[in-house]
Formats: C-alpha cells, structure tokens, sequence
C-alpha cells in the first residue's frame, strides 16, 4: 500500500489506517444520527405548526364571538368566508375540502385518511374532523388479527349457556375463564 499510509504496508501502516477508518466510521454514523433526530425535529415543527394554525383559527373564532370589528389582517392567516355578513373560518380552502371530499368517497378507508394526511401536510385527526364534518367519514369498525368481528368472553358464555339449553345466570363466573378456553368449550359442545 503505497502512499499516505507508509509505503509498503507495514503493520504500522495498517494500523494506522483501520484507526483512520474507524475514526472516519464514527464520524459518518454520528452525522446519520443527527440528520435522523433533525429528520425527526423537522416533523415534530411541521406537526406543531398546523396544530398552532388550527388552534389560531379556533381562537379566531372565539375572539369573532366577543369582538366582530378584527383587525383586517388577523383573517389574512386562516381561511375564511364571508357570508350573509358573518365570518366562517376554515383551515380547508374550498377547492381543498372538495379534493378531500372526493378523494375520500372513492376509497373509504383508514388509510385513504392516511394518505390525504400526509398529501395535504395535515394531521390524521384534522382530516377525519373535516370529513366528519362533512358527513362522509365512515368510522371503521374493530376487527380482530383474524378480520372477524370481536366476540366477548361475555357473549361466549351466553352462546355455551344457549347450547346448554341453561339460563346464563347458572354460568356466572365462567367470563372469568380464558377466552380460547371458552371458545373451545363452545366449540365442543356445539360439534
């Protein structure tokens, strides 16, 4: 290895080599971990931001209850309407409620919300705040990790008293019992 290291790779040289890489490694890894948390620092502000601009509004709103003569200016930082002479603010513009409208009804999803979030640099919950307020959210329901509706230890019970031909009263204190538990003993005495 000629060059900067000693000129015929020595054992010298090689060590000093690996200490320069090494030193080189540390320095690159502890730039990644900083562009990381800046990464993160970054998204943290841009969330607080339109938190901070939504809250503006809600505040706007308020202070429009007690005092109608605002600056002019103040409305200049939120999106508003006039109508009939009163005030109507708005963190949507028209043209986006309409995008959000449509885009949601095609696919009614969680993840459509999701993807809408992220799209127009908004929060999950302001998206879904404005869909409701529209009257088109659709709030899915709970599924379990197989896709079927949930099934309490409750219902089980009533289901393992109705295969008895029992009243669920004489089974009081089964609920207590292990979910599989109770749903092989349904299983069984229904097969």
């Amino acid at each position: 290895m000629d060059g900067k290291f000693g000129g015929n790779g020595s054992k010298h040289s090689q060590t000093l080599m690996y200490k320069l890489l090494d030193r080189k490694i540390a320095r690159m890894t502890e730039l990644y971990e900083y562009l990381e948390e800046f990464a993160e620092t970054l998204v943290r502000v841009e969330e607080e931001l339109y938190t901070l601009e939504e809250d503006f509004g809600i505040a706007l709103v308020q202070l429009l209850r007690v005092d109608k003569d605002l600056p002019e200016d103040y409305l200049d930082y939120v999106h508003h309407e006039i109508i009939d002479g009163e005030i109507y603010l708005s963190v949507y513009t028209p043209e986006e409620t309409t995008y959000l409208v449509d885009q949601y009804n095609r696919a009614p999803s969680r993840e459509t919300v999701k993807q809408l979030a992220e799209e127009m640099q908004k929060t999950e919950k302001s998206v879904i705040g404005k869909l409701s307020r529209e009257g088109v959210y659709q709030r899915e329901g709970y599924k379990t990790k197989a896709g079927l509706d949930p099934v309490t230890k409750v219902e089980l019970v009533s289901e393992i008293a109705e295969v008895l031909g029992e009243d669920a009263e004489k089974l009081s204190g089964l609920e207590k019992s292990p979910k599989p538990v109770l749903q092989f003993l349904l299983n069984s005495l229904s097969s």
